[in-house]
C-alpha cells in the first residue's frame, strides 16, 4: 500500500472534480482498513515477541493510517457530490468536514450552469476545507510514521 498515491488521488479528485476518483479511493480505503486489521492481528498473535510499548506504537501507526484512508475516501465522496450533485451510496454527509452542508444548503445542484455566485462561494469554501482536511491528515500520518513528505507538490 502506497499512501503517497492515496494523497495524490485525493488531491487530483479535488483539483479536477473527478467523480471517478471516488471508486479508486474507496478501494484504497478498503485496502488501508484491511492492512490495519492485519496489523492488529499480528499484534495480538501469540508469537508477538516484542514488548508492550512497541505494540502500542505499531497500533497507533495503524490507526493513523486507517484514519488517513478514511479522510481520503470522505474527500473523494464529497468531490463526487461537487461533480455530480449526488452523494455516492453509503456516504454520510460531511464525513470529513461539515462544509458539505454549505453546498447543500443553497438548494441548487453544484456545477450547474445557473449556479449563483453564492453557490460558487460555498463550493470554493468547501474546496478549501477539503484541502485543509487532507493536508492535516497527511501531516498527522507523516508525524506518526516519520516518513518523507506525502504532501502533493
Amino acid at each position: 500500500m502506497e499512501f503517497s498515491g492515496l494523497a495524490e488521488d485525493a488531491a487530483t479528485a479535488i483539483e479536477h472534480r473527478d467523480a471517478l476518483c471516488d471508486c479508486r479511493l474507496a478501494t484504497a480505503g478498503d485496502e488501508v482498513a484491511a492492512a490495519s486489521r492485519q496489523l492488529l492481528g499480528i499484534l495480538f498473535a501469540q508469537d508477538w515477541s516484542h514488548d508492550v510499548e512497541q505494540a502500542v506504537y505499531a497500533a497507533l501507526i495503524g490507526h493513523y493510517y486507517d484514519r488517513f484512508g478514511d479522510h481520503a475516501v470522505a474527500i473523494a465522496r464529497q468531490v463526487c457530490y461537487l461533480a455530480t450533485g449526488h452523494l455516492p451510496q453509503g456516504s454520510a454527509v460531511g464525513t470529513a468536514h461539515s462544509c458539505l452542508g454549505c453546498a447543500r444548503a443553497v438548494g441548487v445542484r453544484p456545477g450547474h450552469p445557473t449556479a449563483s455566485s453564492r453557490t460558487v462561494r460555498h463550493l470554493r469554501r468547501f474546496d478549501r476545507c477539503a484541502r485543509a482536511t487532507l493536508a492535516a491528515n497527511i501531516t498527522a500520518a507523516q508525524a506518526a510514521t516519520a516518513t518523507p513528505s506525502l504532501l502533493p507538490a
